[in-house]
């Protein structure tokens, strides 16, 4: 700025020397506090109307008009530098919470499957021992209990067997929203082929029909698409009415997400119910009824929404639920 003032000085009219003060301001803009910047431009001001003096007397009216516009130049390069700087720190700032955020977000989610690992293990076992010890007292000692007390070992075994079930279910659920996504291609069609065989038993049983549409081949992980599967082609065999159960399983385009439809002709959801339905242990019949826990439709959400789609329901009462969820063409991110 030395140099800028004495050439100023040395100019006849001097307005391309004190322009020259801008070179520096510019250059003062990558430095972080916005103060400094402020400073240059003060110093830069007190410059430009210290050369004017300096000037022949003659020209001083060239100054008294350019100088007025140099400095309202320097201050407004000063002003939107300074706010540039402003925003610039304060997105690095932003940036700086974002990753020490995802950070512990990602010890946050290691620390709970571990936690949840271990605790199931913990608390399988003493179940386990506590449904052996229960069934050999049936099979021994049976012949001497009465009618109540052999319910009453029933009910016990009965209720470990459900709460080892709850657990599995619960860790099923931790697992789903913190494992990482292995992503590839999945070619829903061959992964809707494997469902029907991991449910042949079930399907067989009812005497149920499970008709599969063209599906498309999406970037998803492929255990967690299959597992979504199974859960919504699983339902519409349990929760069957009179009539044997027919699942159909189709797609739809819809430009930049596939939409996949998975209908039964069961015994359908009550309006008013729909909302809890992917809920946590939301269970709309008596375990009398139905079997489960009421996390599979939870599991199913929770899949979803890491791909980066939607789920949702269509039903009445009686005549059936199609289930539907969507799935971005492109990659999701998370």
């Amino acid at each position: 700025m030395a140099l800028i003032f004495v050439f100023d000085v040395d100019l006849p009219i001097g307005l391309a020397g004190s322009m020259l003060y801008v070179i520096p301001l510019f250059f003062s803009l990558a430095v972080e506090r916005p103060l400094y910047i402020y400073l240059l431009a003060a110093v830069a001001t007190v410059l430009t109307i210290v050369a004017v003096p300096f000037k022949p007397p003659g020209e001083l009216f060239l100054p008294l008009f350019n100088r007025p516009l140099v400095i309202a130049m320097l201050w407004v390069v000063a002003f939107l530098g300074a706010q540039r700087r402003k925003g610039e720190n304060e997105r690095e700032r932003l940036l700086h919470q974002l990753e020490e955020i995802a950070e512990d977000l990602r010890r946050s989610n290691q620390d709970l499957q571990q936690f949840a690992s271990v605790a199931s293990h913990d608390l399988r076992e003493p179940l386990r021992t506590i449904a052996s010890y229960l069934t050999l007292l049936d099979k021994r000692y049976g012949q001497q209990l009465d009618d109540k007390g052999k319910d009453y070992v029933r009910f016990a075994i009965e209720g470990a067997r459900r709460m080892e079930t709850l657990i599995d279910d619960l860790l099923a659920y931790s697992r789903t929203g913190t494992a990482p996504l292995h992503l590839s291609k999945v070619d829903l069609g061959q992964t809707m082929a494997t469902v029907e065989q991991d449910l042949a038993t079930a399907i067989e049983a009812a005497g149920a029909r499970v008709e599969i549409g063209p599906l498309p081949t999406v970037v998803a992980d492929p255990v967690q698409m299959a597992q979504l599967l199974r859960n919504l082609v699983g339902n519409g065999i349990k929760y069957r009415g009179a009539a044997p159960p027919v699942v159909t399983v189709t797609a739809y385009d819809r430009i930049y997400e596939w939409e996949v439809a998975v209908q039964d002709n069961g015994i359908g959801i009550p309006p008013d119910k729909q909302n809890q339905l992917f809920q946590m242990f939301r269970r709309l019949h008596t375990r009398e009824e139905y079997e489960g826990t009421g996390i599979g439709l939870a599991i199913a959400k929770r899949i979803v929404e890491r791909h980066g789609g939607r789920i949702w329901v269509e039903s009445e009462e009686g005549k059936g639920s199609t289930f539907r969820f969507t799935l971005p063409k492109a990659a999701p991110t998370s």
